[in-house]
């Protein structure tokens, strides 16, 4: 890696007054529950009506944090502002209300709304490029789409990860070109399982299980959003 092109980098993709984790975590205290509270949350996405699952998982939420005195919230997953629907919003706290699934509002943790949270996601994405566990993706829609399909013909798992992540190990300067031609992109998370591998995890449902190592390097955050 080069320090000072990865740093010229940094300073190109992330505002200079870009929280720090420390400024975050100082401005978002714990909060003052017994240590058995369980804080829940549902995340919908405001593309249309309210999902019966949704209504389900959300009455689950709530029956935990009520019966251990913790806190119920509700979160709006808004960044896909292609598939969000008007008024779908306003269906969803209806919705809630309606089969009494009053969420708690607490401002000092806010804000609720997924859109307007940037600001917390920047800083952590700017703290996982700097320990050179994110990147910078250029690739457009259109090679998404042919990755997948090929990856679909031979039958292999969907996914940008191995050599279908083709930015990964690109150079500073190639990253820089792109910034000077102001091309979209998204910041991946550098995932450093190995795909291959597997690891023994206990759970408490299903007991012993062996699961593959995670090798997929999912996006971050989008330029756009």
């Amino acid at each position: 890696m080069n320090e000072e092109l990865h740093k010229k980098i940094i300073d190109r993709v992330f505002p200079t007054d870009t929280l720090s984790i420390g400024e975050l975590e100082e401005k978002y205290t714990a909060r003052n529950l017994p240590d058995t509270a369980m804080v829940t949350r549902i995340c919908p996405s405001p593309t249309g009506f309210m999902h019966l699952g949704g209504v389900y998982l959300s009455l689950i939420c709530k029956k935990f944090a009520d019966q251990t005195n913790g806190v119920f919230y509700l979160r709006v997953e808004d960044t896909d502002k292609k598939r969000e629907v008007e008024g779908a919003k306003e269906i969803i706290y209806s919705s809630l209300k309606e089969y009494g699934l009053e969420y708690d509002e607490n401002p000092t943790y806010g804000p609720y709304i997924q859109s307007e949270r940037k600001d917390m996601y920047t800083a952590y994405a700017k703290y996982l490029f700097e320990k050179g566990d994110a990147y910078l993706c250029f690739c457009t829609d259109e090679e998404l789409k042919t990755a997948a399909e090929e990856q679909e013909r031979l039958k292999l798992k969907r996914g940008y990860y191995g050599k279908w992540a083709i930015w990964r190990n690109k150079s500073e300067e190639e990253v820089l070109a792109e910034l000077d031609k102001n091309t979209s992109y998204v910041i991946r998370f550098k995932s450093h399982g190995n795909g291959g591998k597997t690891f023994i995890h206990h759970d408490l449902l299903r007991g012993t299980i062996e699961l593959p190592e995670n090798d997929m390097d999912v996006p971050l955050l989008k330029k756009e959003n």
